[in-house]
């Protein structure tokens, strides 16, 4: 792979179109410029007690959550400021690319303030609490939408812990950078919720079944994990990050029409892609190849009683994935003890997401989030971990004490008031880019036909040729080992001639 120095040289080689455009306003990076801030206005905004710091650096509008005490929690305070920022934003020719980060590299964003909604379930009764509660997730879902659907380039900068409505605030977005400190998950059915701010429509848009694997078991996504999986879009180190940042700000839009042009969204992934780095030396992915087969083969059904039953039948293949699995699923396990109705509401919940678009994804969420809102289940889950740090006592005990009723009654419409109210009319099955590594299903698509222009059947060589095209200069960290993995996992070779691909259904 080509080390930053190597990236940063390739910029010789840069297709004409490309190089031109940067050259307008990136040959300015030197050493002088590079350090230089007498061109920076800083908000008022921007002092430690506020919980959002608003900066205006040239080309570049810098949002930082500033609550490193609570890993940033997100609070109506902040969600509001956030949206408000960027409606600002999306309406100033200055603004171009927008950055979010955390404050302190510890977080991004753990999630909402969850704990300060239980606790007024707590004190004030499921009752009186739910229109106060069921208000703070409007609001997040809303924002979920805007940053979904922003018509300028959103870079989120995952370092540290990202959980929850963290995810929420990054995942959507066009750009999402890992670093070797990022710690990704959805870890809500241990705490008696769901995977909420859209993410199960998200998560449904990963390779096979890897999306309901984490959805249930809120597995942990470490470092380059997160990149090499498909959540984050790129990888880049700690130590280039400030410099990234001050490329960024430099990135104006030259002879482009407009910075919401999908040519100034890849000016910006080339930049993005300018600092990508290697993994570490001592990288060892969270799960193997094998783990990622047993996920596909044992995640593929649609209840729970049938995962955990392949899951069973599949132990003696990959006993240790296997036994670590079962165990996150039981709920009689004393140290994860996942809710048994948070885990059969979200396969359902996934599932359904996995066929929606994303109003209708984002409104689904909504009226999930309603009902737990409405239900012991979430204060008791929260209260118990996050709060008075015991084991939750479960309404439901065991998986077989939910019923499909039970279940069903979560996705009961709930008052108008609450539903969603989306300020623009964008919508999308699919998300407009894919800045990341080349998704299982879009290799597929190319080995059997669907976007290929060749009379005959891809040789491994050919699928990476195709999608190193996506790139400036063929340029993308992992490419070559992401396409060789999907492709040893779910092709094999042609009976009369072996360097031809056939896809595995």
């Amino acid at each position: 792979m080509l080390s930053q120095l190597a990236r940063r040289r390739a910029y010789v080689s840069t297709p004409w179109r490309l190089k031109q455009l940067a050259a307008q306003k990136i040959s300015s990076f030197s050493s002088t410029s590079f350090c230089s801030t007498s061109n920076q206005t800083q908000s008022p905004m921007a002092d430690t007690e506020t919980e959002l710091i608003y900066q205006s650096r040239n080309a570049v509008r810098l949002l930082t959550l500033n609550r490193p005490r609570k890993l940033n929690a997100l609070s109506s305070g902040t969600l509001e400021s956030v949206h408000e920022k960027l409606n600002e934003f999306v309406k100033s020719d200055l603004a171009n690319i927008v950055i979010v980060k955390g404050k302190e590299p510890r977080a991004f964003s753990a999630g909402a303030d969850v704990a300060s909604l239980a606790k007024a379930a707590q004190s004030e009764g499921l009752e009186k609490s739910l229109p106060g509660n069921a208000k703070f997730f409007q609001t997040e879902f809303v924002l979920n939408h805007t940053i979904a659907t922003y018509p300028k380039p959103y870079v989120s900068i995952l370092q540290g812990v990202t959980m929850g409505g963290g995810v929420g605030l990054s995942c959507h977005g066009a750009f999402r950078v890992a670093t070797e400190n990022t710690l990704l998950a959805m870890p809500e059915t241990k705490i008696g919720y769901y995977p909420d701010v859209g993410a199960l429509f998200f998560l449904s848009k990963l390779n096979g079944e890897l999306g309901l694997y984490a959805a249930l078991t809120g597995h942990r996504f470490k470092g380059y994990d997160s990149f090499k999986f498909g959540i984050s879009t790129h990888y880049i180190g700690e130590d280039s990050l400030l410099d990234l940042e001050r490329r960024l700000e430099e990135l104006e839009l030259g002879s482009i029409d407009s910075s919401t042009s999908a040519e100034y969204f890849k000016l910006v992934d080339w930049c993005l892609e300018e600092f990508s780095s290697e993994p570490p030396a001592d990288y060892k992915p969270s799960l193997s190849v094998q783990d990622l087969d047993t996920i596909d083969e044992c995640f593929k059904y649609d209840s729970l009683e049938e995962i955990i039953n392949a899951l069973q039948n599949a132990e003696a293949k990959n006993p240790e994935f296997v036994k670590n699995a079962l165990s996150i699923l039981s709920p009689e396990n004393p140290e994860d003890g996942m809710s048994p109705l948070s885990l059969k509401v979200t396969l359902k919940a996934y599932r359904q997401a996995a066929k929606l678009d994303l109003q209708a994804a984002l409104q689904q969420d909504m009226r999930l989030s309603y009902n737990f809102c409405n239900s012991p289940e979430f204060r008791e889950g929260v209260i118990a971990l996050l709060v008075e740090k015991r084991k939750p006592n479960w309404t439901f005990k065991s998986l077989s004490d939910v019923s499909n009723d039970t279940v069903n009654s979560m996705f009961a419409p709930i008052p108008e008031e609450f539903t969603l109210k989306f300020p623009s009319e964008a919508n999308f099955t699919e998300y407009p880019y894919n800045f990341g590594l080349p998704r299982e299903k879009d290799i597929m698509d190319f080995v059997t036909g669907e976007t290929s222009e060749q009379d005959t059947k891809a040789t491994k060589q050919d699928v990476i040729e195709f999608f190193k095209k996506k790139y400036p200069d063929g340029l993308k960290q992992g490419l070559t080992e992401n396409v060789n993995e999907v492709l040893s996992r779910k092709t094999s070779p042609d009976p009369t001639d072996a360097s031809l691909l056939d896809w595995n259904y």
